[in-house]
């Protein structure tokens, strides 16, 4: 039998190349599902959400109402101040199957009470589905949610992934990481 060398340069392309499908789907570690500079909002009429607040009570956020924060992480930080309900999307970096352990981190700034006091919540839903939520006291002191919770769900990379505030108050949400440990 003949054996040909390959040439170093594809080698070391082919090693790469197998390297990176063995470390899709079936990857242990933790795998980040968002990037936090991509989210986009989701118009009213596309929103899952839109029945939690009334629609004479609704304040949409405009984009004056949420940026990209640079401190302590890149997170998607939105202020409700001017607005009491936001819905942002992507793409999942990464897929989820049941059984998949998922973080949040999400950092609020304290709630206070308003005129038009409204509860504080916030979600993740995939494919239709809450996969997660917390509802917040009002009054509340700033708070750091950073939880795991066990997927129930399976849906693959590229599938929409939605995040949701609400609430109206001077103060601030800021998702820093969604992620995927297998």
């Amino acid at each position: 039998m003949n054996r040909t060398a390959l040439p170093v340069s594809t080698a070391v392309a082919i090693g790469l190349t197998l390297a990176l499908v063995g470390c899709g789907e079936t990857s242990t570690g933790t795998v980040q599902l968002t990037d936090q500079t991509l989210w986009q909002p989701v118009s009213a009429d596309a929103d899952p959400f839109v029945e939690l607040v009334d629609p004479d009570q609704r304040v949409d956020c405009t984009r004056d109402a949420w940026q990209i924060e640079e401190v302590g992480g890149t997170g998607l930080e939105v202020r409700t101040e001017n607005c009491n309900f936001a819905t942002f999307s992507q793409p999942l970096a990464a897929g989820i199957r049941p059984g998949d352990q998922i973080t949040i981190r999400v950092l609020t700034t304290p709630f206070f009470i308003t005129a038009n006091p409204l509860p504080a919540y916030v979600a993740l839903s995939l494919n239709g589905t809450v996969i997660w939520q917390r509802d917040l006291q009002v009054p509340s002191e700033a708070e750091l949610l950073d939880e795991t919770f066990e997927s129930t769900v399976k849906a693959p990379a590229g599938n929409p992934i939605l995040y949701h505030v609400n609430n109206h108050g001077n103060n601030s949400w800021t998702v820093y990481e969604i992620s995927r440990r297998r």
